[in-house]
């Protein structure tokens, strides 16, 4: 090999070798370099970065309605890469309710549409973009068999409650009652009419951030 491609080689490894050691890269299992979630500093929360959060309000399809405010609570702080307290436990994250669909029959699903748009810590408000990515459900009335879980996929028994929906199971479900712009947040499968759900006071919700948010006083 000729010197100069002998030290393009040495320069590409040791980049590399770089990013892997580097605190704000990952490599993947199928060896992509992807960014890192953890924050840099305590001034700015990444996109992509997961939180667990749980309910200190009720949601259900019986008493909630869009537009009712609710709040979680953060159940660990979230660290920078030097194991700084960017958010600490116990900040809220607040949201709202935006939509609402009761099952009005056995083969139809329940689901409640949710929207968390704010942060609050020491006395501060932030801007919150995030989705709910998991959630912990707990059954109010008893299941009704295999058929009050099956999967949507079939049509008839509806899906299994705390399944969060794509984007365009959302828009089929929600598509009598969205405006325009459509229902904005993540909707949370609640069962059927035969196996309905709650989320009750202390449930638990992992929150993914979708834009970066800033931490600035």
């Amino acid at each position: 090999m000729r010197p100069y491609g002998i030290a393009l080689a040495l320069a590409a490894a040791a980049t590399v070798a770089a990013c892997v050691r580097s605190p704000w890269v990952n490599t993947s299992s199928s060896g992509e370099v992807v960014p890192n979630t953890v924050p840099r500093d305590g001034y700015t929360l990444p996109a992509g970065m997961s939180m667990g959060v749980t309910l200190n309000q009720q949601l259900d399809v019986a008493t909630s309605r869009p537009n009712d405010t609710f709040s979680a609570t953060l159940t660990k702080p979230v660290t920078t890469v030097d194991r700084q307290v960017a958010v600490p436990a116990g900040a809220l994250a607040w949201g709202h309710v935006t939509g609402v669909r009761t099952a009005l029959s056995a083969g139809e699903t329940s689901a409640i549409v949710v929207d968390f748009d704010s942060l609050t810590f020491g006395g501060r408000r932030h801007a919150l973009a995030a989705a709910v990515t998991e959630v912990q459900v707990q059954p109010t009335r008893p299941m009704n068999g295999p058929a009050a879980v099956r999967n949507a996929a079939d049509g008839n028994g509806g899906t299994p409650p705390g399944t969060i929906f794509t984007a365009a199971d959302k828009a089929r479900l929600f598509a009598a009652t969205a405006g325009a712009n459509g229902v904005p947040g993540t909707a949370i499968s609640l069962g059927t009419q035969t196996a309905s759900v709650s989320l009750p006071v202390g449930s638990t919700m992992t929150l993914r951030t979708t834009h970066g948010i800033s931490l600035q006083h």
